[in-house]
């Protein structure tokens, strides 16, 4: 799910909030995020796998692997 739809499934209060999640590498691209952009593009197009997003949240910090 694209990012732009996929921070309200998540439940943030807006697409900033779970953009700084990939940003602080809590959600690693590769992982719970694919970035799908052209390879031309400057920009990142980053897709979110849910299920995989929400395994993510709920392991405690100190056990999350890099």
């Amino acid at each position: 799910m694209p990012l732009s739809e996929g921070w309200q499934v998540l439940g943030y209060a807006n697409y900033r909030q779970c953009w700084r999640k990939i940003r602080s590498k809590h959600y690693r691209i590769g992982h719970e995020v694919v970035d799908r952009r052209s390879p031309h593009a400057a920009d990142p197009e980053y897709w979110l796998d849910i299920e995989k997003c929400r395994a993510r949240d709920s392991v405690i910090p100190a056990k999350r692997s890099a």
